[in-house]
């Protein structure tokens, strides 16, 4: 009994703990690689090509990197000399949450697009800001391909494996109170987006993500809706370029942001009539 118990303990000493200092190192790893690869690429783009089309091709190969030499310093510099190890969790459990993730989902994303239309776009140094953005995501969407796979496909599987994968989850095994490590994850998730019209929608969604993570413990699920979230952002690009939702729809936005309360509030009660109690198991 006693070697069972022993067993037991040092299994749950083995799981990936994560101290605020250590969130942070790993996040400014993150963000350092984000501009050397991306200087990187549009050197190469600029002294040998000379072509943007180079750049936006390999686009994705720079966008990536930053996170894999992130996970391999970090590994280097806190995980190497720990009994400490990382499991991903792809667990597709509660199947029957997933309708009721995405109507929660739909909600927020209209509650989403009317916080991100307060924000001015035409004012003092946010007019050239969003100048910017916007002739980025333009530039891009001439490269269909490129800005599918790489805002579709990439960003939900490492954004998640990077912000409740390993972040959120480090954080909550190692005694951090869920609405405090959801909360801050999400948050985090929003400045790394670097302008404030997309912080407020990744901060929202971040904390969604966080929410669903820490109640299936799968990132299966944060994947999911980050797929469609980004799917649906691509969509209305490709469609009708940087415009605001309301700008396409029947309703004001007021009107958008009721009908998205009410669809959140409706599928928020539905899955607490639906759930059992759930705590987190360190994993």
């Amino acid at each position: 009994m006693n070697n069972i118990l022993e067993s037991t303990e040092q299994q749950k000493n083995s799981f990936l703990k994560l101290n605020w200092v250590e969130v942070i190192v790993l996040l400014a790893l993150f963000m350092v690689g984000n501009l050397v690869f991306g200087g990187i690429g549009m050197a190469i783009s600029t002294l040998f090509t000379n072509s943007r089309e180079i750049y936006f091709l390999t686009l994705p190969i720079f966008w990536v990197l930053p996170f894999v030499t992130a996970f391999f310093l970090f590994y280097l510099l806190f995980m190497k000399n720990k009994s400490e190890r990382y499991h991903l969790t792809f667990i597709p459990n509660f199947w029957g949450d997933i309708p009721v993730y995405l109507g929660i989902f739909v909600g927020l994303f209209l509650v989403n697009e009317y916080l991100t239309g307060l924000i001015p776009t035409d004012v003092g140094i946010l007019k050239d800001l969003y100048k910017l953005v916007s002739d980025v995501f333009l530039e891009l969407k001439e490269y269909p391909i490129t800005m599918t796979f790489m805002i579709v496909v990439l960003a939900p599987i490492f954004e998640e494996i990077l912000f409740r994968g390993i972040i959120l989850k480090g954080l909550l095994n190692n005694g951090v109170k869920p609405i405090l490590a959801i909360v801050v994850q999400g948050l985090l998730f929003g400045l790394v987006h670097a302008n404030p019209w997309q912080f407020v929608g990744a901060t929202l969604l971040g904390i969604f993500f966080g929410w669903v993570y820490y109640n299936t413990k799968s990132l299966f699920h944060t994947m999911f809706l980050h797929f469609v979230n980004n799917a649906l952002g691509c969509y209305f690009i490709f469609e009708f370029g940087m415009i605001d939702f309301a700008d396409i729809s029947i309703y004001t936005a007021e009107s958008l942001l009721l009908i998205g309360l009410i669809i959140s509030a409706l599928f928020c009660f539905i899955y607490y009539k639906m759930s059992k109690n759930r705590t987190w198991n360190l994993c």
